[in-house]
């Protein structure tokens, strides 16, 4: 379920699993971070470059990348939102399998990123991308891993199936420098499946 380019909110999510359940699937790929956000923990302060960015200013900027993205009334589902969805796919024997998406198909994190005064972190190449990460801007880089890390340990936590990320490296990029952060979140997102 795309609910990153769209949002869809608790209750539809809900009777859909219930659709899900009695036409016999068991598994839901949740894709809250598709261009869009969708989902906010109770807690987004990010400490990136010895800087600490308050939950609020987070928040809020993921809400103006939304906003950007796609109008709605709401945006966003709530930590207490998910944690509902999760219990009723646990109950109905459907597993939740999130996804978020990286470096490219971010729109509202790199809104979120200089919202709270990062800046130049969209890609930049021939063309400034709006979806893409400017993996050369090592605190946009770390700005994105530290976000990532609130999830992957939100999900871990709730037993809720692998994590599943986008990792598009292109040949002219100058990754040297971010590659092992790559595998050492790939390494984070597999300790889920744990």
């Amino acid at each position: 379920l795309d609910n990153g380019r769209k949002y869809y909110s608790k209750e539809w999510i809900i009777a859909l699993i219930n659709e899900m359940a009695e036409a016999g699937f068991n598994q839901l790929q949740l894709a809250f971070g598709n261009d869009g956000m969708r989902f906010l923990l109770d807690d987004m302060s990010v400490t990136v470059d010895g800087t600490t960015y308050s939950s609020a200013a987070v928040s809020a900027g993921i809400h103006v990348g939304n906003e950007a993205y796609y109008n709605e009334t709401v945006d966003e589902l709530t930590e207490d939102e998910m944690d509902e969805i999760l219990a009723h796919a646990a109950k109905k024997g459907i597993d939740i399998v999130p996804h978020m998406n990286m470096p490219g198909h971010m729109d509202a994190i790199l809104d979120a990123i200089e919202y709270v005064g990062i800046s130049n972190a969209h890609f930049t190449g021939y063309t400034t991308s709006v979806r893409s990460l400017n993996l050369n801007n090592s605190s946009a880089v770390n700005f994105t891993l530290a976000l990532l890390s609130k999830y992957v340990d939100y999900f871990a936590g709730t037993g809720s199936g692998s994590s599943s990320i986008e990792i598009q490296l292109s040949e002219k990029s100058n990754t040297a420098n971010i590659t092992n952060d790559i595998y050492s979140l790939e390494d984070a997102v597999n300790s889920i499946e744990e």
